[in-house]
């Protein structure tokens, strides 16, 4: 017998929902089914039932959370309503794939956090980079011990761009930090395997239209003495590798 697949709705149809969370669900059918979606914008609702005709399409959030036929929300709205919407979607009883970043805020986090123990066992994150191919090889090589003790590892992704979405405006959460940052900052924890001593950044903007951040320096260094420095940019029209490791043994370039 087969098993039941898990019902998906997904909250937001824009690029991360639509463009994201449709294909990778789409990989792994034999367990998800995508039941339903809900949009400000109907023409966004009109494309996801032409793709899956079996799914319903809501305007109205309290309809969305009511449906039954939906197992688990994956919040994928601007991020600035992440916490609010994960929060709603556990309180009407649905297991909760949460976009990143998971919070704006630590306020907002500690909401969240204090859901995800009302709601024990309900809250998933979205990390998808932790399983990253070149992140995961490149932890292999360090871990072979093949480049010597690690001291300074840079992690970068450049870009040359003019970005006009709402990921360009500090109202809707948006900017790079928020943006890529929750991916290199996460491999860069896992890097350090350290509390950390002290963390350093520089945030401005450069070619993006809005008032958020499009260029992100940032140098974590780890009570161990291992530093971090990641680099963000949407302004960087030569890009630098991404990934460098050196050692005390050699070095590597990817």
């Amino acid at each position: 017998m087969a098993a039941k697949k898990i019902r998906v709705g997904i909250w937001g149809l824009g690029r991360a929902g639509l463009d994201m969370h449709c294909p990778e669900l789409n990989v792994h059918s034999d367990k998800f089914e995508i039941v339903a979606g809900c949009d400000v914008l109907q023409e966004r609702l009109d494309e996801l039932v032409q793709k899956y005709p079996k799914a319903k399409g809501y305007l109205n959030a309290d309809e969305f959370l009511a449906d039954k036929k939906i197992d688990l929300v994956a919040v994928a709205t601007p991020s600035v309503y992440h916490v609010d919407y994960d929060i709603r979607a556990l309180a009407a009883g649905k297991y909760v794939f949460a976009e990143k970043p998971v919070a704006v805020t630590s306020a907002g986090l500690k909401k969240l956090e204090a859901a995800a123990k009302k709601y024990p066992g309900k809250l998933f994150c979205r990390q998808n980079r932790r399983f990253e191919p070149a992140f995961n090889h490149v932890k292999e090589i360090i871990e072979s011990g093949i480049l010597g003790e690690i001291y300074e590892i840079k992690l970068c992704r450049h870009n040359y761009d003019f970005r006009d979405d709402w990921q360009t405006l500090q109202k809707n959460g948006g900017g790079q930090l928020n943006n890529w940052g929750p991916h290199l900052i996460d491999h860069a924890l896992q890097f350090i395997k350290s509390p950390l001593k002290s963390v350093w950044a520089d945030l401005r903007t450069v070619n993006a239209s809005g008032d958020a951040e499009d260029h992100v320096k940032a140098i974590l260094t780890g009570e161990n003495g291992m530093v971090v420095d990641i680099e963000i940019s949407g302004g960087t029209a030569l890009p630098c590798p991404v990934y460098a490791v050196y050692g005390n043994k050699g070095a590597l370039i990817a």
